[in-house]
């Protein structure tokens, strides 16, 4: 990869091509995405259907690192809707169609059905 290009990556992204291709990697050997051949050794990496599953987990991540961790005017990508341009946002919400806010609005426990299983 010429340095020029490697920069222009590192610019727009935030991080170096090695730490770009070490998680290419890191995600192709846990099957969310696979690398379809380009042209001049050029790949490209697509999601696999267990990579569309974590999508909405990514952006909630890429949320979380633009307030915690990002410079002051935000993260290096945006997520958009292709059809209107705006940017996507991720909403919890319950099998009722309810939007949850906080954390204390939610429990946890044992999903229904399932029985106790000792370690012994």
């Amino acid at each position: 990869m010429s340095t020029k290009r490697g920069q222009a990556h590192k610019t727009y992204t935030g991080y170096s091509i090695g730490c770009a291709v070490v998680w290419a990697v890191i995600l192709s050997v846990v099957a969310v995405v696979y690398r379809e051949p380009g042209q001049r050794e050029r790949h490209q990496y697509l999601l696999t259907e267990k990579g569309h599953d974590l999508f909405a987990a990514l952006v909630v991540l890429m949320h979380w690192g633009d307030r915690w961790e990002a410079a002051p005017q935000g993260g290096p990508v945006v997520v958009r809707h292709r059809d209107c341009g705006e940017p996507l946002h991720v909403e919890l919400r319950c099998a009722h169609d309810h939007r949850v806010f906080e954390v204390e609005e939610t429990e946890s426990g044992p999903r229904a059905g399932l029985t106790h299983q000792s370690n012994s």
